[in-house]
This record gives structure tokens, C-alpha cells and sequence, in this order.
């Protein structure tokens, strides 16, 4: 009797740390303690005469992480900047001829605040953590592609940059 009581103790007390182990905890990019416009400048601090490309915000160990990449007329660049709105890391390399390449122009696009909430609404999204966001182009339109999870679920939500329009939601359980 004893050792059923044990063996079944032993048991529950594994389940519940296996159960503990699977919630692992989401960074929420809405509370990033770095501004994108902060994180612009000091891109710009980096390289002064590129233009923008493309935006991430992402989890990166454990801490939220800029992707900042821009191009001038002979190269293309590349920034990650920390929670502290320091250069973590930066790469240039020499631009290919044949690249095309188009500017964000940020002021023609929906806020990243506005992206977050417009994403948010999507029905596939419920009560996610918004986990990652980027701004880009994909085939000749700018995106938000706003990324949702928690320890069972992924889903992704693609915006119109410019009008905030909902373009496609891709879910992955």
C-alpha cells in the first residue's frame, strides 16, 4: 500500500514538472523597452547613407532583438540591436549588381503599434502573446508579419503595411 502511495506521488510530482517544462516563457514584443524609431537612429548611427530594407523585432536569447538591414548604392547592411539600444552585432558586404532593393519609407506605413493591435484581431490569434513582428517587402508589397504564440500554438498574421489590411493568417499547432 505504501509503495503505491509513493509510486503514485513519484508520478504526479513527474507529470506536473514535465507540464511545468512545456510552458516555456514568451517575450512580448509590445513591451520592448527599444522604440523601432530609437532603433532606426541608431542604425543610422551605424551606417548614415543607407536606406532601410527590412525590420525584426524577434526573440533572440532570451532577449528581444532588432534586425535592422539596409542598402546603399555599393553595399548592403546589417544591424542587431539590443534592449539597450546598443549595436550587438553589424555585418557589410559588398551589393550584388543584379539586386533590386526597395526602401521602407516608414512614414507610409501603419504603426507597429497598430500592426500589433490589427493582428491581434484576427480570430486565430485569441490570447497569444505577440512574440515577433518584421517589416518588408514581399513580392513588391510592404508586410507586417506579425508572429503569435504560447507553449501549443504558432500563428502568423500578414498585414498590408500601408492600409493594415489582413492578407493571409498561417496557423502550426
Amino acid at each position: 500500500m505504501k509503495k503505491r502511495r509513493t509510486l503514485a506521488i513519484v508520478t504526479m510530482v513527474a507529470l506536473s514538472l514535465a507540464a511545468c517544462g512545456n510552458k516555456e516563457e514568451q517575450l512580448d514584443v509590445s513591451t520592448a523597452t527599444v522604440s523601432l524609431e530609437e532603433a532606426v537612429e541608431t542604425f543610422h548611427h551605424t551606417y548614415s547613407n543607407a536606406k532601410l530594407s527590412s525590420i525584426e523585432l524577434s526573440e533572440e536569447k532570451s532577449k528581444l532583438m532588432y534586425s535592422i538591414d539596409g542598402f546603399d548604392e555599393t553595399s548592403e547592411y546589417t544591424v542587431h540591436i539590443n534592449e539597450s539600444n546598443e549595436v550587438a552585432h553589424q555585418e557589410e558586404e559588398k551589393r550584388e549588381p543584379n539586386e533590386q532593393y526597395q526602401e521602407l519609407v516608414l512614414a507610409d506605413y501603419i504603426t507597429v503599434k497598430d500592426a500589433l493591435a490589427k493582428a491581434a484581431q484576427a480570430t486565430e490569434v485569441n490570447d497569444l502573446t505577440a512574440t515577433g513582428w518584421s517589416l518588408e517587402t514581399e513580392n513588391g508589397t510592404v508586410v507586417y508579419s506579425v508572429q503569435f504564440e504560447d507553449a501549443q500554438k504558432e500563428v502568423e498574421v500578414m498585414l498590408d503595411a500601408k492600409t493594415g489590411e489582413q492578407l493571409f493568417v498561417e496557423t502550426d499547432n
